[in-house]
């Protein structure tokens, strides 16, 4: 309320009091008193409204811009700092979320790009005095040697990612019959060049997988641990090859077993 609101009322106020007075002592001008107390107090309360009106604004339409709306409310809650009557509340508009503060999606870890090369019918023979390790045969004395059926995988580039390397990559192999079902199995095939049975694939390398071998007549034999373990030629049809590194599945490929004429050898199937 305004200076001059005030004192009017203060004045107003102190009138009828003394009215009251003048009433209670019997003097005449008690009513003449009252009754401009009351006047003043009207004309007062008639004023306001007036005033209170007039400098009301009209309501603005409705902006959708975000950061027009946050101006308006600024602007607002500035003009109603000081006035008694109305709650402030100041709303300072939040800057948009730095790049720093905004997180990205997690993306899958590139894997070795592990692909099939090719299929090969060789002969193997003994790598040490003790005979723990297999090598090709490549010379004519060695052609008496087991036949072996491998098959040959690279860790190829791709462009635009870069490729890591395929660090103690092994071979789960599966042996299994016509109708599909699993003869018998071996966790950790042996790769040659060198001989092991995990083999590290660095970018552009190729290795080769030894998935059976031809012990003599009517045997085949599957390398596992220090030893074989031993079919009969015809009883195992396909074989499947997962390479696994760091529990993760490289690459999934099947093989047709060719075993006929005392001769092995495997062909890649379609996926």
């Amino acid at each position: 309320m305004a200076m001059w609101k005030q004192l009017a009322m203060g004045f107003a106020l102190n009138l009828i009091a003394s009215a009251i007075v003048d009433k209670l002592a019997g003097r005449n001008p008690a009513l003449v008193l009252f009754a401009l107390g009351i006047l003043i107090i009207a004309i007062v309360a008639i004023f306001g409204r007036k005033t209170t009106g007039a400098g009301a604004s009209p309501a603005e339409p409705v902006r959708s811009n975000s950061s027009t709306n946050n101006a308006d409310s600024f602007k607002q809650s500035l003009e109603n700092v000081g006035n008694p009557h109305v709650e402030t509340h100041v709303h300072f508009p939040l800057p948009p979320p730095s790049a720093s503060t905004q997180t990205d999606p997690l993306r899958e870890e590139t894997k070795p790009n592990i692909q099939f090369v090719r299929t090969r019918n060789i002969r193997v023979t003994q790598g040490d005095a003790h005979g723990r390790i297999l090598v090709e045969a490549v010379r004519e004395i060695d052609s008496h040697n087991p036949q072996a059926a491998v098959a040959c995988f690279r860790n190829t580039p791709l462009e635009s990612v870069t490729v890591p390397d395929a660090y103690k990559a092994h071979a789960q192999i599966s042996y299994r019959d016509r109708a599909g079902n699993e003869i018998d199995d071996v966790p950790r095939g042996y790769w040659l060049d060198p001989y092991g049975d995990s083999a590290t694939l660095a970018l552009s390398d190729t290795r080769c997988l030894i998935l059976m071998l031809m012990l003599h007549s009517g045997v085949l034999g599957a390398l596992y641990q220090d030893g074989y373990k031993e079919f009969r030629v015809g009883q195992i049809s396909t074989i499947e090859v997962l390479i696994i590194s760091k529990n993760s599945i490289l690459l999934r490929e099947r093989f047709e077993l060719m075993d006929d004429n005392d001769s092995v050898d495997v062909s890649r199937l379609p996926q």
